[in-house]
């Protein structure tokens, strides 16, 4: 990826991670992670939540992006829907692989290649090109404006998660 492209992508002076305690799964507020989850959202149909009710944070993303995308050229957004048609790996493929990129100018990598689970070991391939359309996206709907307002309710989040709760709900990210 050039260097001109993951300037582009990058936050500006935000600490762009926070963990949860003693957790070996990472919870982060890692601006890729918003990035796939507003795509996901708002241009593949990704309509999955692990409680009764959509929080108050999808919700903003989802008004958000909706109220931006309108404003962008039908053939691009038609084109970032076409790459997932073209790769339909679940999300978890696809936020792996956002949070292993980095280069000299970008965000250092939050996931090392090397703790990439082995069900989705080959994202690298499979998703080559995929920083394009993050980039593209971030910048023609302005995400880091999305990031910037969710930001404090979005680390609170992260700073409550239940460790124990994780484990039983999703045993199998603890093997990892």
């Amino acid at each position: 990826m050039s260097a001109d492209l993951t300037r582009r992508l990058r936050p500006d002076s935000r600490a762009y991670r926070s963990e949860a305690r003693n957790a070996p799964l990472i919870i982060t507020a890692d601006y890729r992670v918003l990035v796939v989850f507003s795509l996901f959202n708002s241009i593949f149909g990704y309509d999955e939540e692990d409680v009764a009710q959509m929080t108050n944070e999808r919700i903003t993303m989802r008004r958000y992006c909706a109220q931006r995308i309108r404003e962008v050229d039908l053939g691009t957004v038609e084109s970032w829907r076409s790459f997932h048609r073209n790769h339909p790996d679940h999300i978890w493929a696809y936020l792996y692989f956002a949070l292993t990129r980095s280069s000299s100018n970008f965000l250092s990598p939050a996931v090392l290649r090397e703790q990439i689970p082995p069900d989705i070991k080959g994202i690298e391939d499979e998703l080559s090109g995929f920083e394009y359309v993050m980039v593209e996206f971030a910048d023609l709907v302005q995400i880091q404006e999305l990031y910037d307002a969710l930001l404090p309710s979005w680390e609170a989040a992260v700073r409550e998660y239940d460790q124990d709760k994780i484990s039983r709900v999703y045993p199998e990210f603890m093997s990892f």
